[in-house]
């Protein structure tokens, strides 16, 4: 008895102990991330003003500038060219999105600190007359003398360009208009606050494209989705967007199929229920064309039985949306 009575006072200090710290952890990542809210802040400001002695300010002797680590000289001569450019004349810039902050400098070359922070949003950027959205990243952290620094810039569709994978973001390229090639990416915010997607949160995911006249769609209870580009499901030039939104439990998951119509994201078909098992089990597209019927896709929908929770495989045949011309 004696020995189980000091093994819960021991576990009895040793949560305790557990609890302050995380509070004092808490407490740190609130003032890191008020911190790193400010930078971005500071940072729009400047960038809007092409203001390179603010910009000279906030950023590190070293960056990681779109995966190519640069002295900060370098990263400031690179922008005054970009201010400065006639043939592509930047005109504006602005965040359309809320900004989230997280612990997570994995993606950068400071060997993964806990005190660098990732500020993520989308930033839209008027260049020659053209206006389009970006997924961009800011890494953030202090310096020897507890000063905070950019140390890392980048964004999704600079990445994709470039060949280099962000885990947390994935960014796809297709015709979703059947007009001119588009980027597309999901991010997920917290449904409450519109911030960072803990565990257990009630989450909504947002997918967006580059182009800045299509206002984001809304996936209720999605806290990530993977992405891929469907061609050639009928005649009409646009590619779809194949969007398998992720849950919390069950590995219970939704098939969505968009294009963009009069310049908004559309349901393609109905939203088509799966489970992450079953789609480990399918070889090739999930969505694929009947060739007996034009306009219209075939997808195998899993639900289950209400008894023993079996899994029921269904083949639907679904007519493809079409808006009405305006």
């Amino acid at each position: 008895m004696r020995v189980i009575v000091r093994v819960l006072l021991f576990l009895g200090v040793f949560f305790a102990s557990a609890v302050c710290v995380a509070e004092e952890d808490m407490l740190d990542n609130v003032a890191y991330e008020r911190q790193a809210l400010l930078m971005v802040e500071r940072w729009q400001l400047a960038y809007q003003n092409k203001d390179l002695n603010e910009l000279t300010a906030l950023y590190a002797d070293k960056i990681d500038y779109f995966h190519k680590t640069m002295t900060r000289e370098k990263v400031m001569a690179d922008k005054a060219a970009f201010f400065n450019s006639e043939k592509k004349k930047f005109l504006s810039q602005s965040i359309v999105s809320t900004i989230t902050v997280h612990a997570d400098g994995n993606n950068t070359d400071d060997g993964g600190l806990d005190d660098s922070m990732r500020a993520e949003f989308i930033k839209q950027v008027n260049v020659g007359g053209k206006t389009q959205n970006y997924p961009a990243s800011l890494y953030i952290k202090p310096n020897a003398a507890g000063q905070w620094q950019i140390i890392a810039e980048s964004d999704g569709i600079t990445d994709a360009n470039l060949g280099f994978d962000d885990d947390s973001r994935q960014v796809v390229k297709g015709k979703f208009d059947g007009l001119q090639r588009q980027y597309a990416w999901v991010n997920s915010r917290n449904a409450q606050t519109g911030g960072d997607c803990h565990n257990g949160d009630d989450c909504n995911c947002y997918l967006w494209t580059s182009q800045a006249e299509v206002k984001p769609v809304i996936i209720p209870q999605c806290i990530n989705a993977s992405l891929d580009v469907v061609s050639g499901l009928d005649g009409s030039g646009r590619d779809r967007l194949q969007l398998i939104d992720q849950r919390w439990q069950g590995g219970w998951a939704a098939v969505h199929l968009y294009d963009i119509q009069r310049l908004q994201w559309t349901p393609a078909i109905r939203t088509v229920s799966t489970n992450i098992s079953e789609i480990e089990q399918v070889v090739g597209a999930l969505v694929t064309p009947d060739p007996a019927k034009p306009g219209y896709v075939r997808i195998i929908e899993t639900t289950s039985a209400p008894d023993t929770a079996e899994f029921i495989n269904k083949t639907e045949v679904l007519l493809l949306n079409t808006l009405p011309a305006q």
